[in-house]
């Protein structure tokens, strides 16, 4: 292959996980993408599948969240609103009636596998998915549609100035 690759394929090669691909990933050593939508459950199973297959391997699971961050939780409440009720429809056939104050939507944010809120309410759900998971990466969905490009990109700031620090303040040193 021309030119030739800068790192071997374990380390760039990532299976979006589904049915067969957590013992494929395991056995060659790539990486395994656990998608967004689906129940814990089934995600733990598939992480539990990939971990037997890699036979002590490194290996590497990245989680996929829409995470969406602002300064007060009734704010990105209402700025996820339409996002929300387009994944609603979408990933769990329900046509949500738009309310954020009930038991409804706390129930969708669950099933949606999404974090919306303040600094301090996103920085406790990572932390619990990881421990839950333990993944050695996650994906921060930002943006989709339904959003305003101004908000997501606030959210963005949110996220790398307030939340990611805190974060990585207990992580051992590189």
């Amino acid at each position: 292959m021309n030119p030739h690759p800068m790192q071997p394929a374990q380390q760039i090669i990532w299976l979006a996980a589904g049915n067969s691909t957590p013992e494929v990933a395991g056995r060659y050593g790539y990486g395994l993408l656990i998608p967004r939508v689906g129940p814990a459950t089934r995600h733990q199973e598939m992480i539990t599948r990939y971990r037997e297959a890699l036979e002590g391997k490194p290996g590497l699971v990245s989680l996929l969240r829409f995470v969406y961050v602002a300064e007060s939780e009734q704010e990105a409440r209402e700025q996820t609103r339409e996002t929300v009720a387009r994944y609603a429809r979408h990933d769990c056939r329900i046509d949500w009636d738009g309310r954020t104050d009930n038991k409804e939507y706390f129930e969708l944010i669950h099933r949606l596998n999404a974090v919306i809120g303040t600094p301090d309410q996103i920085v406790e759900q990572l932390t619990a998915w990881q421990q839950e998971y333990g993944f050695e990466e996650i994906m921060c969905q930002l943006y989709a549609a339904g959003m305003q490009h101004e908000d997501s990109l606030r959210s963005l700031e949110l996220l790398g100035h307030e939340v990611l620090p805190r974060l990585l303040q207990d992580q051992p040193r590189m």
